[in-house]
C-alpha cells in the first residue's frame, strides 16, 4: 500500500498582512501618543505661563500701593499715610501702564471690584530696626 504525502504549502500573504496590521497599529499608537503629550505639554506651558503674568499683575499691584504709602510717608509722615488708607486701596494698574493689566480684574478681600486690600498691621514707632548694623533706629510699623 502506498501512502502519498501530501505537501502543504504555506500561504505567506497572510502572515505578511498579520505583521504589517501589527506594526501599523504599533505605528498609530506611537503617534497618537505623542500628539497627546504635545498637547499636555503645551497646555501645561499655556497655564504656566498664565500663573506668571498673573502674579507679575498682581506683584505690580502691589508695588504700585507701596511705592506711594512710601512716598506719602517720606513727604508727609505717618499720620498722613494712616489717613490715606482707604485712598490707597484705589491705587491699582491701569492698561494704559501695561497693556497686560487690561486682562485683569482686582477686587479686595470683601468681594469689592477695582479695590485692593490696603491695612494698617501695626503702629508706627521709632526704634531700633532691623538691620545688619546694630544700633540703627528708624520709624517702622513692625
Amino acid at each position: 500500500m502506498k501512502v502519498a504525502q501530501r505537501h502543504r504549502e504555506r500561504r505567506q500573504g497572510a502572515y505578511a498582512l498579520m505583521v504589517v496590521l501589527l506594526l501599523s497599529s504599533v505605528g498609530l499608537f506611537v503617534l497618537a501618543s505623542a500628539f497627546r503629550w504635545s498637547g499636555s505639554t503645551t497646555a501645561l506651558s499655556r497655564r504656566n505661563s498664565e500663573y506668571f503674568t498673573s502674579a507679575a499683575v498682581a506683584a505690580s499691584a502691589t508695588e504700585k500701593v507701596a511705592s506711594k504709602i512710601v512716598r506719602d510717608f517720606h513727604f508727609s509722615g505717618p499720620a498722613f499715610v494712616d489717613s490715606q488708607l482707604a485712598n490707597y486701596e484705589r491705587f491699582i494698574p491701569t492698561s494704559s501702564e501695561s497693556p497686560l493689566v487690561g486682562t485683569y480684574e482686582f477686587f479686595n478681600t470683601n468681594g469689592v471690584i477695582n479695590q485692593i486690600s490696603v491695612s494698617k498691621v501695626s503702629n508706627w514707632t521709632y526704634g531700633d530696626i532691623q538691620s545688619r548694623y546694630p544700633g540703627t533706629k528708624g520709624s517702622n510699623a513692625i
